[in-house]
């Protein structure tokens, strides 16, 4: 389940790896010390039914 901006979203395992190794996703987590100047924390977990 991905969280973020008050929506959550279910994905499988490899749509997350696969999602989160694409260009654009390596390029958002790089720019987080831009403008997240408090810092982030970032959680990705799996919830089993």
């Amino acid at each position: 389940m991905l969280l973020g901006s008050r929506r959550s979203v279910t994905v499988s395992p490899e749509q997350m790896n696969q999602v989160m190794g694409s260009q654009e996703a390596r390029a958002a987590t790089a720019d987080l010390k831009n403008f997240a100047t408090g810092g982030a924390t970032i959680v990705v977990s799996q919830v089993e039914d």
